[in-house]
């Protein structure tokens, strides 16, 4: 596989001038545009040695996938381009080592009926009320119409009402630690263990008349549960991965199936009905950090389901427990967006001995930018996130977000002093393009990003399409020339660089990945023959038929298949 590099020779230097993007054929690509004053670089890090570093690149196509190595830029014969397949994750990190740790999700082949109990806010009122329907009570039960089998099965409900086994078992809270799915909370009502897939009669009502002014709706909730589990695996350096894989944590996605019926057991008030509930799915960043452990590694896994406030936080298998911070879920149930633009940041608060997370979603990010630009207009949508610490002790940290929609990536500083004050400044916005596939920020705080492209970059550029089947053609009506163009991209994976001063990005790494074409047929007079088989450009007239362009060409093999994800990494480097 054939990879476009910075190129070195004995000391690793560059040995030509490098490319801006901006003022060259990629003019207009990317566009920087400064807002607010933004501090130097070397304010924030004092005299850092830019380095180029090793960059690594990561193309899932679900039925397979391709890990490589795009450059050597310490000129230590390095193999590049492929370097394994290693199957379908979700994320990776390098490590100094250059062992690669991969995370994988597991998701189990179908929802299982979860056994035990639930926590439900079972009506425990008078007998009376819990029998009373829309205009009177019990006379059939009409559960028949969810299956036979449900004809005079106990109700959990106040003692001496019809059917009635009781409440059920009391607890001792005002929530359960995990609301429960498709539960309406009322206030200053008990909660009640009941079995799962029990009927029970619930704080839900609908208008009555008669003898009360309310009917109390009746349920069956029967909960299942789909396993999601995170793991990871070792791929050592330049070996083929192993078929080992390591246990992160997991999280079990809930759905429900409920019947309802009327507190008479009859259909009166248009109460007979079955629901269903469904948990989003659960939502996970990794972080891989690397310590002075026997193993050298503390892998994490965050998980969370979209609004739900509870969250997964474990290492290696196990649950953390020690004293941790985690930033950036300050409102509980925040919405994740893209998985696979969610990661999180980990260090060493080394004076207070806690670990502190940084979990980005759409919801703490746009808090964070109103603080520093109240004058944003709208939402930003969080597609891709990237993190970096700027001291040992987690004090700043520069947060930088892509919104692909917009093309724009926004970066600001959050700020903890020693009085535990927390303060988001240094504002900053960079007009980029839709293209991005991922961002890293690297240990002097240039950004790293990957795009995919294709070249030409537009169907209107006729003159850069090659022409054939043109013939002349008597359809014995009118002597017509007919064609048709072809119109092929060469795609790259694209790796660019970008200072934090962003005075330019500077692409540091491509690699090819095939093309692709479409085509259009065109009718044109016979007096133009010449001039369009010359290379004329075509222009759609009322003498000159253009078709509509259409995919595939059967005679032209598409060797470019677009990645379902697209990640990078980025590991040492060379001074320049």
């Amino acid at each position: 596989m054939e990879i476009f590099q910075k190129k070195t020779i004995g000391n690793p230097v560059l040995q030509y001038p490098r490319q801006k993007i901006g003022n060259s054929d990629f003019a207009g690509l990317v566009m920087i545009v400064c807002v607010l004053t933004f501090f130097s670089i070397c304010k924030w890090l004092g005299a850092y040695e830019k380095r180029i570093p090793e960059i690594y690149l990561y193309l899932d196509y679900l039925d397979s996938s391709k890990f490589m190595r795009l450059n050597d830029p310490l000129n230590k014969g390095l193999q590049l381009g492929l370097l394994a397949n290693p199957g379908s994750f979700e994320d990776f990190k390098v490590l100094k080592n250059r062992n690669v740790v991969f995370f994988l999700q597991s998701i189990s082949p179908d929802y299982q009926t979860e056994p035990g109990m639930i926590y439900r806010q079972v009506f425990d009122d008078l007998p009376a009320k819990a029998n009373w329907g829309n205009h009177s009570m019990e006379h059939n039960d009409a559960r028949g119409v969810f299956g036979l089998s449900e004809i005079g099965r106990p109700i959990f409900r106040p003692w001496g009402a019809f059917h009635s086994c009781g409440p059920g078992i009391l607890q001792n809270f005002e929530f359960p630690d995990v609301f429960p799915l498709g539960v309406n909370f009322v206030s200053g009502k008990k909660w009640y263990s009941i079995p799962n897939g029990s009927w029970y009669q619930s704080w839900n009502y609908l208008p009555a008349q008669g003898l009360f002014d309310r009917s109390f709706k009746i349920f069956r909730d029967s909960v299942e549960t789909r396993n999601y589990s995170w793991w990871y695996k070792i791929l050592k350096a330049d070996e083929k991965p192993e078929n080992k894989i390591f246990f992160l944590g997991g999280l079990d996605r809930e759905r429900m199936t409920r019947f309802s019926i009327n507190a008479c057991l009859e259909d009166c008030g248009n109460c007979e009905k079955s629901s269903f509930f469904e948990d989003p799915p659960p939502q996970a960043s990794f972080f891989c950090g690397e310590n002075e452990s026997e193993s050298g590694l503390e892998n994490y896994v965050f998980a969370k389901t979209p609004g739900k406030t509870q969250y997964l936080l474990a290492k290696d298998g196990a649950p953390v427990e020690d004293s941790v911070e985690i930033i950036g879920d300050e409102g509980g149930a925040l919405s994740f967006g893209e998985l696979e633009g969610r990661r999180m940041l980990w260090f060493d608060r080394r004076f207070n001995e806690k670990k502190r997370f940084f979990v980005l979603s759409n919801g703490v990010f746009n808090k964070w930018l109103k603080e520093v630009r109240p004058d944003f207009p709208g939402s930003f949508s969080l597609d891709i996130a990237a993190i970096k610490g700027l001291d040992e002790y987690g004090k700043k940290v520069l947060i930088c977000g892509y919104d692909r929609n917009r093309g724009l990536v926004l970066c600001f500083m959050w700020n903890k002093n020693d009085f535990q004050e927390i303060k988001i400044t240094d504002f900053k916005q960079i007009l980029i393009g839709s293209e991005i596939e991922d961002i890293r920020i690297y240990n002097d705080f240039r950004l790293f990003f990957v795009k995919i492209w294709g070249t030409p970059r537009s169907l209107i550029e006729e003159g850069k399409m090659f022409r054939d089947v043109i013939g002349i053609i008597d359809d014995g009506f009118n002597t017509v020339g007919k064609g048709r163009l072809v119109f092929e991209q060469k795609w790259i994976a694209e790796i660019l660089m970008m200072d934090l001063d962003f005075t330019g990005a500077e692409s540091i790494a491509a690699i090819p990945l095939g093309e692709s074409h479409m085509s259009r047929e065109f009718e044109f007079p016979v007096e133009k023959y010449s001039e369009i088989i010359c290379g004329g450009k075509l222009v759609s007239t009322s003498s000159v038929k253009l078709g509509e362009w259409s995919a595939p060409v059967p005679e032209y093999f598409d060797s470019f298949k677009q990645p379902s994800r697209v990640l990078i990494d980025i590991l040492n480097g060379n001074k320049f």
